[in-house]
């Protein structure tokens, strides 16, 4: 919904490993090929790990080169010493920065939702994205904030100055043991630069270490180099990259 295109698609195909070299991936991929060509479809995606290499192999061979990677990462906050990094929540402090929760916030501000939604697509504009953004609904929004079973809205920081939602960082549940799912950071683009995201890191590592998880679960893209540098600095080293594969479809 962030990224919507009337005739772009994302693709994908499975085979069980008992029934893979058959030519069966191949006939798939033919079957949907002739699908999205007859639905006028101009862009085919697909994502393969790049430590899988039939899988690359697989795509490439069927002229789809990659357009961007996202790296998958493992912080082990039990290693992070917050002790010697609360000079970041003092820079934030120094500006008049006052990092709140979602859930704080709910309850403060009835305005709450549409500002944070309007942050959203604000951020949404300055992000290295494959394409041109688009707003996904506000009834989609406020779902996925009040209604998805993995929200934690204690987890769910917010930076405001004023009245002014600035920026936020927030986690999800995730379905491994001990690993909680770091969920997107972002910046209002005229308060970049000002240390706002290493101080929402910081809270959601805090939050992690004191709710017993011993894991944050973050993702990087490639072109976002300034959150990729804090991960990087906070001791979470790149795992093997989840490759953004595109094709164009012809008829």
């Amino acid at each position: 919904p962030e990224l919507f295109h009337p005739d772009k698609y994302e693709c994908g195909s499975s085979v069980h490993p008992e029934f893979q070299r058959r030519g069966i991936g191949g006939q798939l991929w033919e079957w949907l090929r002739g699908r999205l060509a007859a639905r006028g479809a101009i862009v085919a995606r697909a994502g393969v790990w790049e430590n899988h290499p039939p899988a690359l192999a697989f795509a490439q061979h069927r002229g789809f080169g990659e357009k961007r990677r996202i790296w998958q990462s493992v912080l082990d906050v039990t290693h992070v010493n917050l002790a010697a990094l609360t000079y970041r929540w003092e820079r934030a402090r120094e500006q008049g920065i006052v990092l709140t929760t979602l859930a704080e916030e709910l309850q403060r501000d009835p305005e709450c939702l549409p500002k944070l939604y309007a942050l959203a697509s604000t951020a949404l504009r300055h992000m290295p994205l494959p394409d041109v953004p688009t707003d996904p609904p506000y009834e989609m929004f406020w779902q996925w904030i009040m209604e998805s079973p993995k929200r934690i809205p204690e987890g769910f920081f917010i930076a405001r100055d004023g009245h002014r939602y600035v920026g936020v960082s927030f986690l999800d549940k995730s379905d491994k043991e001990g690993m909680i799912n770091q969920g997107r950071t972002a910046t209002d683009p005229a308060y970049m630069g000002r240390g706002i995201a290493w101080a929402l890191k910081l809270n959601t590592i805090k939050y992690a270490q004191e709710h017993g998880y011993g894991q944050i679960q973050p993702w990087n893209d490639s072109e976002n180099q300034p959150m990729l540098g804090i991960n990087l600095r906070l001791g979470c080293p790149p795992l093997p990259a989840w490759l953004m594969m595109e094709r164009e479809v012809t008829r």
